[in-house]
């Protein structure tokens, strides 16, 4: 008799067991592979993170991030991320212009001032178009957004004029500042980053982004002025997204989880923590004596045309790819991002 009941007792109890493992083993954590940061002021990479932070409070600990081993390049992220080299990346529309014609609208010259209000606009404009959409088949968007806006640094003492050299050019990781601790202003100063250079000695073209370090830069002893176009005379659009199989293995549950920082969330999240590391080199342009002017009449004429130039490229590229109004399109995000400024 005491035999039977000690029997009873053990199936029971590996009965109980057997379900708590089966009940852990369902519960296991997805962890999604992230892309290694550029270096510790990697600001992007900053806000993956805590994307990361608010996936893994959002599903309870059932989705998690790790770094990746190996970094995988701008150009090389689209295919990377289809094929499961990294589940998790955010990678500039500019690498593949083939491919990203309509989403590119938030490359061009004189959007907004700040990347968090932009990234919002450009993220409403993108949940609107099936055709945006469309060119990122093969991935789970999570967000779209943009670096802050790029300025033009010259060696010019007080810039009067700008050469007529080249075609305005940005670097991936173009940006302004924004103090994230003040409210926004129209009056935004420029930013440092790795430079790109261009026309002659005489009223240098340097289009400078995020990086904090000024005196690394090479030519920084010749910069002497910013000229602050007021959107920027450029910007970088950038994807944050998923591997779409990694998407797929995710239950209801978590894909809503996700679904809901995802989107205008995200945008504003990734926008704000590069306004953030933005503002940073700011303060290293001042430190270094950089002097920051509005342009002159005479600067907005030279380059009206170049930004005019720009507009009408995207245009035709968003005609080409089926868009059948964009300067109404086109109109209409700028509008947005002015509004989402005022709402600020």
């Amino acid at each position: 008799m005491m035999l039977r009941e000690n029997r009873r007792v053990l199936t029971t109890v590996l009965c109980a067991t057997v379900g708590m493992m089966t009940s852990l083993t369902s519960q296991a954590a997805t962890t999604f592979t992230l892309n290694p940061p550029i270096g510790s002021a990697d600001a992007i990479a900053k806000g993956m993170e805590l994307w990361c932070e608010k996936a893994a409070s959002a599903t309870q600990g059932r989705v998690l991030c790790a770094v990746g081993s190996v970094r995988v390049p701008p150009e090389n992220a689209a295919a990377a991320l289809q094929s499961g080299k990294v589940d998790l990346i955010c990678f500039p529309h500019k690498t593949d212009p083939q491919r990203y014609k309509i989403s590119r609208i938030a490359d061009l010259p004189l959007l907004g001032d700040f990347a968090e209000t932009t990234s919002i606009a450009y993220q409403r404009i993108y949940n609107k178009s099936q055709l945006m959409a469309n060119e990122h088949k093969g991935y789970k968007v999570l967000a779209v957004f943009t670096q802050p806006p790029s300025f033009l640094f010259t060696s010019q003492l007080r810039p009067e004029r700008v050469p007529a050299a080249q075609a305005l050019r940005t670097s991936t990781d173009v940006g302004a500042p924004r103090n994230p601790l003040r409210k926004r202003s129209n009056t935004v100063q420029g930013a440092p980053a790795a430079p790109e250079k261009s026309g002659n000695e005489d009223g240098s073209r340097y289009l400078i982004g995020t990086t904090t370090e000024f005196k690394a830069l090479p030519g920084h002893a010749t910069m002497r002025s910013a000229l602050m176009f007021k959107g920027g005379v450029s910007n970088v659009s950038y994807v944050f997204a998923l591997n779409q199989n990694q998407w797929n293995r995710l239950s209801a549950r978590d894909k809503e989880a996700l679904d809901r920082i995802s989107g205008v969330e995200a945008a504003a999240l990734m926008g704000r923590t590069l306004d953030a590391q933005a503002w940073k080199a700011n303060i290293s342009m001042h430190d270094a004596g950089i002097a920051f002017y509005p342009p002159t009449e005479a600067i907005l004429v030279r380059t009206r045309n170049e930004f005019t130039a720009a507009d009408k490229d995207w245009i035709a590229k968003a005609n080409s790819a089926g868009i059948h109004h964009p300067a109404s399109l086109l109109t209409t995000f700028r509008k947005a991002i002015s509004q989402q400024e005022e709402a600020e």
